[in-house]
């Protein structure tokens, strides 16, 4: 990844993370990313679970390589 494609590649996976959380309806505690790690704690087990589906899905299923070649 080029320097110049890292902010695009963070606006758009803490975009796509955001919307996950939107669609479960999770109101979330905190959340937080440093390194390759996320890090969140909400109050509902249940969608907390969900949610990890569904960031695990988003990072498997996405071309990251064509959405990041978007910007060159």
């Amino acid at each position: 990844m080029e320097e110049q494609q890292k902010t695009y590649f963070l606006n758009e996976f803490m975009n796509m993370l955001n919307q996950g959380i939107q669609n479960l309806g999770f109101t979330l505690e905190v959340l937080n990313t440093w390194g390759d790690a996320i890090f969140f704690v909400g109050k509902n087990n249940k969608k907390a679970v969900d949610f990890a589906f569904i960031l695990n899905n988003m990072v498997l299923n996405t071309n990251w390589e064509e959405k990041i070649c978007q910007t060159i």
